[in-house]
């Protein structure tokens, strides 16, 4: 806000001063209590998704800041009544900087931004559903780990391949072949570092995909929903697709930051998967050279996703969905490390 209005001399009872200060207030009252941000409410979430993954790119995106930490879990939700604990200047600047790469890359796109020492975030349209591709894959190892920690399976059984657990695509274990034996550890981190779709398959059938669409809800992520398995045409010839924003991605990387991701053995072991992660572009090549960057990638043929958390003094989520109207690879890829470079610039 710039220099105060002064307002008039006492005594002055004329018409013209009347209403001069009652213009002086009101304006006063707008500049300080008018939002700095304007949110829209995302069309898609929880049973639209699949309408609203299909949205133009004219269509305005929705641009969300968020100073006060939410606990793991919960949907960032804008709250002004709420004390801040992060830094509103910073989310503004977040939000602003972000919003300018989505503008340039001319294609819709989802981002997500924690600030983990703040707990400070920004999210421009990081609500909105797009096809999950992979990013799934980390609800589904969130799932399976409750199983292991609830004692229905132990990350060091073994598991014994069968021929219609082989698919193609993404991953080592479809070269395996059937009679293989593996650990249930091993599958999880296959999942995650190789986005291995043969061992997303058998997680899937092990958890149950009722029970991975529970705990989607239970964990308050409103635009994930996985509605068929890992390389299922069938499936998507009939419009069956899987869904995620980037505020949910967002959150699950954060319950692994916290040791929250079920416990800190299991979120220790989807970290150390993300850092051994196979797929290097996207946001990583818009840090600078050896930064951690433990992340997840999805693609499909009309979407390309990056999420993941840049380690070190001032650790942050950055998630970064892209597709819809105007997509092409190329594009997504150089929006996602553009992205990444301006979020690390903001927050170090």
């Amino acid at each position: 806000m710039g220099a105060k209005a002064a307002l008039p001399k006492e005594g002055v009872t004329s018409v013209a001063s009347s209403v001069a200060l009652c213009l002086v207030l009101t304006l006063a009252l707008v500049a300080c209590g008018a939002p700095a941000v304007t949110q829209k409410d995302d069309a898609g979430a929880g049973a639209s998704a699949g309408a609203s993954a299909g949205a133009s790119a004219d269509e305005s995106l929705a641009c969300e800041t968020q100073a006060n930490e939410s606990t793991p879990g919960d949907v960032p939700q804008a709250s002004p009544s709420a004390p801040s604990q992060g830094d509103v200047e910073l989310a503004a600047r977040l939000t602003t900087d972000i919003q300018s790469v989505i503008d340039s890359a001319g294609m819709d796109m989802g981002v997500s931004v924690i600030d983990l020492s703040t707990g400070t975030t920004a999210s421009c349209n990081g609500s909105r559903a797009f096809a999950s591709a992979s990013m799934i894959k980390l609800l589904v190892a969130e799932t399976f780990l409750g199983e292991c920690e609830q004692g229905v399976y132990s990350l060091d059984d073994t598991y014994t391949l069968r021929a219609q657990d082989i698919v193609g695509g993404t991953g080592s274990l479809q070269g395996w072949g059937a009679g293989a034996t593996i650990t249930y550890r091993e599958l999880v981190q296959k999942m995650i570092s190789e986005s291995d779709n043969t061992a997303a398959n058998v997680l899937i059938d092990a958890a149950g995909m009722d029970a991975i669409n529970t705990e989607a809800v239970r964990l308050g992520l409103t635009a994930t929903q996985l509605n068929r398995k890992m390389m299922d045409t069938e499936a998507q010839a009939v419009g069956r697709e899987n869904y995620t924003s980037a505020d949910d991605v967002a959150l699950l990387l954060r319950m692994v930051w916290k040791g929250t991701f079920v416990s800190n053995e299991a979120s220790a072991l989807v970290l150390e998967a993300m850092e051994n992660q196979f797929d290097t572009a996207g946001i990583l090549e818009g840090l600078p050279t050896g930064v951690v960057f433990a992340h997840k990638t999805g693609s499909l043929t009309t979407v390309r996703h990056d999420g993941g958390i840049v380690e070190g003094e001032r650790p942050f989520v950055v998630v970064v969905l892209c597709g819809g109207s105007g997509f092409y690879e190329y594009g997504a890829l150089a929006a996602m490390a553009s992205v990444g470079g301006t979020v690390y610039a903001d927050l170090t």
